[in-house]
C-alpha cells in the first residue's frame, strides 16, 4: 500500500519508474508472481526503453525460462533485451547468454552459435589490445569425434582462450 500511496501522491516524480519497479519486485519477493508480472508489464508499457524496463523484462524472461513451459517466450524476451539499444551492458550480456543457452536446449545450434559469436564480437575481444597481446583466440567449434571438427576463429590470436562447442546437429538447423 505504501508504494501505491506514494505513486498517487507523486505522479510526476523523477523516481517514479524506480518506485514502479520496486513495487513489482516486492510483490515478486512476497511470492505474488501474477501481480508482480502484471506490474512489470505495466512498467514496460509506460517506459519502454529505460533501465527498469529491461530489468523487468529480464525478470519476466527468467520466470518464463524457469517455468519449464515457456522457454521459447523466455528466449524471445532475452533476445529483445540483448538487442535493446539503451540496456545496461551487464543485462545485455546476461540476456545474450541466456538466449544462447535456450537455443542450445532446443537444439537450435546455428541460432546458439550466432548468439554466442555475437556476444564474443560485441565484447571487444577482436579489438581489445590486452586480449590480442595475451594471445587469446575465441573459437566456435562444431563437429564430433567420429566426423572431426570445424573451427571458426572470431578473434585474431595464437592460443585458444574460449571454446564454444556445438555438435554436428548444428549443420542441420
Amino acid at each position: 500500500q505504501g508504494y501505491d500511496q506514494w505513486l498517487k501522491d507523486y505522479p510526476q516524480h523523477t523516481k517514479r519508474n524506480e518506485v514502479l519497479f520496486d513495487r513489482a519486485w516486492v510483490l515478486a519477493q512476497a511470492g505474488q508472481f501474477r501481480d508482480a508480472a502484471k506490474r512489470f508489464q505495466e512498467l514496460m508499457k509506460g517506459s519502454p526503453d529505460i533501465r527498469q524496463t529491461h530489468m523487468a523484462k529480464m525478470w519476466l524472461a527468467d520466470r518464463a525460462y524457469n517455468s519449464g513451459t515457456n522457454k521459447v517466450k523466455a528466449e524471445t524476451l532475452y533476445l529483445e533485451i540483448r538487442n535493446a539499444k539503451h540496456c545496461p551492458p551487464s543485462l545485455r550480456h546476461r540476456a545474450g547468454m541466456m538466449a544462447g543457452r535456450q537455443a542450445m536446449e532446443r537444439q537450435d545450434f546455428k541460432g546458439a552459435r550466432k548468439t554466442f559469436v555475437k556476444l564474443i564480437d560485441d565484447s571487444g575481444a577482436t579489438t581489445n589490445p590486452t586480449v590480442n597481446a595475451g594471445g587469446r583466440v575465441f573459437n566456435v567449434v562444431s563437429g564430433s569425434i567420429a566426423t572431426g571438427t570445424a573451427v571458426t576463429k572470431t578473434a585474431a590470436a595464437s592460443q585458444p582462450g574460449c571454446l564454444l562447442y556445438t555438435s554436428d546437429a548444428a549443420d542441420d538447423n
